[in-house]
């Protein structure tokens, strides 16, 4: 069963944008031109055993995956969705033959996967563009005023939460650049692996002139220690997989693509060989205190947020790291 489901699951780590016509997406019904576009997040959902599934879970938004918030929405509503499919109390995978399936028969799910075979168990979350799980916050959001931004961050803060708290774990298979917000929904994820190569990886707000949020350096500091946030987030600082490894930012380090879809599938393997409703509350009793806590200061932290924001000299900088950008992209021919 191991071994068909590392199977099954290279093959759904191998999905890529020019798939997604056969891929499920959490977007919401479009007319017109944009209906045509391409969807922002992709969903699959592959067989673990009989009785349960986990899904992979693909950023798709070229050419860099940077986080409009029509992504932040699609992905909040993508977890909303996988958290319907996790059974109230599930029994260890070993033992529970008798759960059924989510959507749809085994058989139909062994040709379709966008059909569960049962209770999703696990999450993949990763990236279907090349070179980039995501490049953070889609600049242009800094831009359209207060009630945009604060909308904006309240949607990025609830969708950490919901990966932080899913009570099924993700494993972030980063595959490319994963700086600022790219970074900091890895750190939401249960495990991390990261690609080898040019990649860079890291909170590096502070180098585009905006403060590391209270809740983020909690984050930090909780998966890698205190020393380590401090000698890295006041200056922005990115680092590629093996530091990250060695920080802790990381679990693993891998060479190639493939290398890293086996990777990640071994681990959603790992995580479906005990309980899952053991693993699942211990994971909460884990969490829940942090959770709590920045639930408990979103007003003051959405308050903060706006106050460096909207100020006139992050904006004057934001405006000159946009023109820098689209100066360095190739130009097209009249």
């Amino acid at each position: 069963m191991q071994h068909l489901a590392i199977q099954r699951g290279l093959r759904a780590l191998s999905t890529s944008a020019s798939a997604a016509s056969t891929t499920t997406t959490a977007s919401a019904p479009a007319s017109g031109a944009a209906a045509a576009t391409k969807p922002l997040v992709l969903v699959d959902y592959y067989a673990l055993n009989d009785a349960s599934s986990y899904a992979v879970v693909q950023l798709n938004r070229h050419p860099a995956n940077a986080l409009s918030l029509e992504v932040l929405e699609e992905l909040k509503r993508t977890y909303a969705d996988l958290n319907r499919r996790v059974a109230s109390k599930p029994a260890s995978p070993s033992s529970d033959k008798s759960a059924t399936a989510t959507t749809g028969s085994a058989a139909a799910a062994a040709a379709d996967t966008n059909a569960p075979t049962g209770p999703v168990r696990a999450v993949v979350l990763t990236s279907a563009v090349p070179s980039f799980f995501s490049a953070g916050i889609d600049l242009g959001e800094f831009t359209k005023g207060k009630d945009h931004w604060l909308h904006y961050w309240k949607t990025l803060r609830e969708t950490f939460l919901d990966i932080y708290t899913a009570p099924m774990p993700t494993v972030a298979a980063i595959n490319g650049h994963a700086p600022g917000a790219g970074a900091v929904f890895s750190l939401a994820c249960h495990h991390r692996i990261m690609l080898r190569g040019k990649y860079g990886f890291g909170l590096n707000e502070v180098a585009v002139g905006m403060p590391v949020p209270e809740w983020l350096c909690t984050v930090m500091a909780n998966t890698t220690s205190v020393r380590t946030a401090e000698r890295m987030l006041p200056f922005g600082s990115m680092v590629n997989a093996d530091t990250g490894l060695a920080s802790g930012l990381v679990d693993s380090a891998v060479d190639s693509p493939e290398q890293l879809r086996e990777a990640a599938l071994k681990q959603v393997l790992a995580f479906n060989s005990v309980s899952f409703f053991a693993q699942s509350f211990t994971y909460k009793n884990i969490r829940s205190s942090f959770a709590a806590h920045m639930r408990a200061t979103e007003d003051e932290d959405m308050k903060s947020s706006w106050s460096f924001i909207g100020t006139p000299a992050f904006q004057d900088q934001l405006a000159r790291l946009r023109a820098s950008l689209a100066a360095k992209k190739p130009r097209k021919d009249a």
